[in-house]
């Protein structure tokens, strides 16, 4: 008997090891589904707009940066607020995401993906003063009612799309200042009827010429292009609204105090004579 309850008794330990094991793990599991049930539910009832804006989330570390949020009812995902268009950062108009503005935001980081770029009805795009990196992707060509793309004072890199430019023709204010974007511009810039505001300086790697085609900008009001690579001539303009130019620490043939006259007025350099 005594023998029996000897082995008996080993038996009995192991299988309650097997079962706390096993609890153990049942336990870890749930806690991992669970973590991941609201993102998974969220995204099959989300309307419009949010497969690219959770494809956005995870691109750029949303789980750091959005658990900073003021308010937790305005969270991505969050099970107390589950339309999107009252999520931080986004508006909507029709039921569609126009606005996407996180600037500054606190541990905003990693990339723009490219689904990003499904977001047909996006017209402000603002990400400026952030983490982000790599490149911007030619899907973002297809956000042609674009008025204002804000991605400066980040890692961005790679030479500036010039498809995407050739489409944003609604651009209002382009600013993509201290980056790492290298690049010419493209003439195709003159076709911007609306722009007000160009700001690609301090990038140190924007080459070429400036196009003639800048000339015909006649609703901008301020242009950025210093610190650069960029040569040649400055071409005449008759630029009457343009308060605010600033091209110097470039290699152009003529500098800012050397231009005179309806060039000088034209690109800011002396006030417009009354």
């Amino acid at each position: 008997g005594f023998r029996k309850r000897l082995h008996a008794r080993p038996a009995r330990g192991f299988a309650r090891c097997c079962h706390l094991c096993a609890m153990t793990k049942t336990r870890t599991a749930l806690i991992l589904v669970q973590s991941f049930i609201p993102m998974l539910v969220l995204s099959a009832q989300l309307p419009a707009g949010g497969d690219e804006l959770l494809a956005f989330f995870n691109a750029t570390r949303g789980s750091e940066w959005h658990s900073s949020s003021s308010s937790s009812s305005h969270r991505w995902f969050s099970t107390t607020q589950r339309s999107l268009c009252q999520w931080e950062g986004i508006t909507c108009k029709k039921g569609s995401v126009a606005d996407l503005k996180l600037s500054g935001k606190a541990g905003f980081a990693g990339t723009i993906p490219q689904q990003l770029g499904k977001l047909t009805f996006l017209q402000k795009l603002e990400l400026k003063d952030t983490d982000l990196s790599g490149t911007i992707p030619t899907e973002l060509c297809a956000l042609t009612a674009l008025r204002k793309l804000e991605l400066g004072r980040t890692h961005l890199s790679g030479t500036l799309p010039k498809k995407c430019l050739a489409g944003w023709t609604s651009l209002e204010e382009l600013y993509l200042k201290r980056t790492k974007l290298s690049g010419t511009l493209p003439p195709v810039i003159g076709e911007w009827a609306s722009v007000t505001r160009i700001d690609i300086s301090d990038t140190h790697q924007l080459s070429g010429t400036l196009p003639p085609q800048f000339g015909h900008l006649q609703n901008l009001r301020e242009l950025f292009l210093d610190r650069n690579l960029l040569s040649g001539s400055i071409p005449k303009a008759k630029l009457g609204r343009l308060s605010t130019c600033s091209l110097e620490n470039n290699m152009f043939e003529c500098q800012a105090m050397k231009l005179a006259g309806e060039m000088a007025s034209a690109w800011g350099f002396f006030p417009t004579p009354p």
